[in-house]
């Protein structure tokens, strides 16, 4: 009787710390679900500032610099750049393209060096 008593307590015991784990799954996605939310209402409600906002700007001084700049353009002498020397030589490049280097001979093919018998 205390066997089947034991093994019904390990049952029950895995079955509730199975709910319980459920449970904190849905508790944590609900919470979760509820930031993004939330995150989301504030994004639309900075985007409306941010819109608002910026209609509310004065944008002459935008106007005001093209008009100053058609004045700078119209007023200033055009410049020919086709009569101008050179301020400094540049040499001329070679015709001729020089041959790749050829590949660096790798220990297999280097000969050892010859050593003078000194006896």
């Amino acid at each position: 009787m205390a066997a089947k008593v034991e093994c019904l307590v390990r049952e029950k015991t895995a079955e509730s710390e199975g709910l319980h784990g459920a449970l904190r799954k849905e508790f944590i996605s609900a919470r979760l679900r509820t930031v993004l939310a939330l995150e989301k209402e504030e994004k639309k409600k900075s985007r409306s500032r941010v819109v608002r906002r910026f209609s509310e700007l004065d944008l002459g001084f935008l106007e005001e610099e093209e008009e100053a700049g058609e004045e700078v353009e119209s007023s200033s002498p055009g410049v020919n750049l086709s009569s101008a020397e050179p301020t400094m030589e540049v040499p001329e490049l070679a015709s001729e393209v020089p041959e790749p280097a050829k590949s660096a001979p790798t220990s297999s093919t280097i000969a050892p060096p010859k050593v003078k018998d000194l006896e």
